[in-house]
Formats: C-alpha cells, sequence, structure tokens
C-alpha cells in the first residue's frame, strides 16, 4: 500500500506542477497581453496627443491668416475711406465754386436788367419829352 500511496503522492506532486506550470503560463501569457495592450493604449495616446497638438497648430495659424487679412481689409478700406473723403471735399469745393459762380451771374444778369430798364426808362421819358416837344412846335404855327 506504501508502493501505491507513493505513485499517487508522485502522480499528486505531478499534478501539481503541471498544475503550477500551466497556472504560471497562464500568467506570463496574461501579463504578455497586459503589456501590449498597455503599449497599443500608449500608441494611441501618443497619436491623440499629436493629433491634437496639429489641429492647436492648423488653428493658431488659420486664426492668424484670418487676423493678418482682417488687418490688411480694415487699412485698406480706411485708405478707400480717406480717398472718398477726399474726393467728397474736392465735390464740395467744386460745388461751392458753381454756386458762387450762379450767384455771380445772378447779381450781374439783375444789375443788368436794372441797366436795361433804367436806360428803357430814360428812353422813354425822351421820346415822350420828344413828342411833347413835337407837339408844342405843331400848335405854335
Amino acid at each position: 500500500m506504501s508502493g501505491e500511496v507513493d505513485c499517487m503522492s508522485r502522480k499528486n506532486s505531478i499534478k501539481m506542477v503541471l498544475a503550477a506550470y500551466a497556472g504560471a503560463s497562464v500568467l506570463a501569457a496574461c501579463s504578455q497581453q497586459a503589456q501590449e495592450v498597455s503599449e497599443r493604449k500608449s500608441d494611441i495616446d501618443k497619436q491623440k496627443e499629436a493629433q491634437l497638438q496639429m489641429v492647436d497648430n492648423k488653428t493658431t495659424e488659420l486664426k492668424h491668416n484670418v487676423e493678418t487679412n482682417k488687418d490688411l481689409a480694415l487699412k485698406d478700406l480706411e485708405a478707400q475711406k480717406k480717398a472718398l473723403a477726399a474726393q467728397a471735399n474736392a465735390l464740395n469745393d467744386e460745388k461751392a465754386k458753381i454756386k458762387a459762380s450762379a450767384d455771380y451771374a445772378d447779381k450781374n444778369l439783375n444789375d443788368q436788367a436794372a441797366a436795361c430798364k433804367t436806360q428803357i426808362k430814360a428812353n422813354v421819358d425822351a421820346a415822350k419829352a420828344q413828342v411833347d416837344e413835337a407837339a408844342r412846335a405843331t400848335k405854335v404855327q
């Protein structure tokens, strides 16, 4: 019986060793798998950070371009505004000259009309005087 127990005890020992070896193999495989999973996650995190940085860089670049374009457009508009203001001033000056010229012409025409009316009145008075004198000369004879 002691031989049987010995044989059984050896079988149990072998089974335990095999079970321990199998357990160690499973643990080693799990550990390797965990390491691989950790590395994959780390790679994914690195890719994420690179993509986020690329988005931030591109956004910063585009914002800078927008700001630059805005500044140039505003400067251009300001220059156009100044040019239009200068044109408006020139037009206002021209308008004032035309008004002054028209006012001068109007006054000159009024003066000429008054002079003509005065002359007409003088001519009428002279003609009437001649008619009166002719009438007196005809009566006397």
